[in-house]
C-alpha cells in the first residue's frame, strides 16, 4: 500500500475532518511506515495526491521550539492541516471541533495551573484567570451548539439544600 494510500484512509476514519498532518506523519512512523521520510518531504507528498486538501498552518509555539514541544504536549499540533476533498465538513463537525478544542484549552490551562511556578501569586493570579474565562468559553460553545441552553430551573438558586 503507497503512503498516500494509508493517509487516504487515515482521514477518512479519523474522528476530526481536518486533521494536523504532523500527527498523521508521527502515527505513520509509530506504526513503522515512512520512517525515513523527513516531514516537508511527507507534506509534499501528501499535496501532490488530488485526494488530499490543505488548510492553513496553525502556529501555537510563535516560533519558540521550547513552546511548541510544550504545546504538543497538550495536543496543539502546529502546522498544516489536512482533509479529504471527498469528506464533507458539516455544522456538525464544526460544533464537534469547537467543542473539543475548547475542552482541550481548559485541560491545557489546568496542567499549566499543576506545573505553575511555586510563590509567583502574579502568574497563579492570570492562570486562574485565564481557567475561568477558558470555562465560560467552554460553556458558551456548549449552549450554542446545544437546542436547550443550560439553565437553572425555576425557583432554584444553583446550590444545592
Amino acid at each position: 500500500m503507497l503512503i498516500t494510500d494509508r493517509v487516504v484512509t487515515i482521514l477518512a476514519h479519523h474522528p476530526d475532518i481536518i486533521v494536523p498532518v504532523k500527527q498523521v506523519w508521527r502515527d505513520l512512523q509509530v506504526a513503522g511506515i515512512a520512517t525515513a521520510l523527513p516531514l516537508e518531504d511527507f507534506v509534499g507528498l501528501l499535496e501532490d495526491d488530488p485526494r488530499i486538501e490543505f488548510m492553513d498552518d496553525l502556529d501555537f509555539s510563535d516560533g519558540d521550539p521550547e513552546a511548541a514541544m510544550a504545546m504538543e504536549a497538550l495536543g496543539f499540533v502546529s502546522g498544516p492541516r489536512a482533509k479529504l476533498v471527498s469528506r464533507e465538513l458539516t455544522a456538525a463537525h464544526i460544533a464537534r471541533m469547537l467543542e473539543t478544542s475548547t475542552q482541550n484549552l481548559v485541560d491545557a490551562l489546568k496542567e499549566a495551573w499543576n506545573l505553575r511556578p511555586d510563590d509567583d501569586p502574579e502568574t497563579d493570579l492570570e492562570l486562574l484567570l485565564a481557567i475561568d474565562a477558558a470555562e465560560e468559553l467552554r460553556r458558551s460553545v456548549h449552549e450554542a451548539l446545544t437546542d436547550e441552553p443550560e439553565t437553572e430551573q425555576p425557583g432554584s438558586s444553583g446550590a444545592e439544600s
